[in-house]
């Protein structure tokens, strides 16, 4: 099993999980669910506010960075 190292966000000064396979996502009422493996590979959940998640996800500019990274891997 590979070795546990602490990521801190270069935000702020907390702990960072990352999510390397999303494989299930669940609405219910006003609370989105995401599952997945974290970088160590074991089950991970997110839970957040649908309505706050909404709020703050700029999904246009979301695409336009996954365009340019397809974009350079693919060079």
């Amino acid at each position: 099993m590979k070795q546990k190292e602490t990521y801190y966000s270069p935000l702020c000064d907390t702990e960072t999980t990352s999510i390397h396979d999303i494989n299930t996502s669940q609405h219910v009422l006003n609370e989105t669910y995401l599952i997945g493996l974290n970088q160590y590979g074991e089950p991970t959940t997110i839970v957040l506010n649908t309505i706050e998640l909404l709020e703050w996800l700029d999904i246009p500019r979301m695409k336009q960075q996954s365009c340019k990274y397809i974009n350079q891997i693919n060079e």
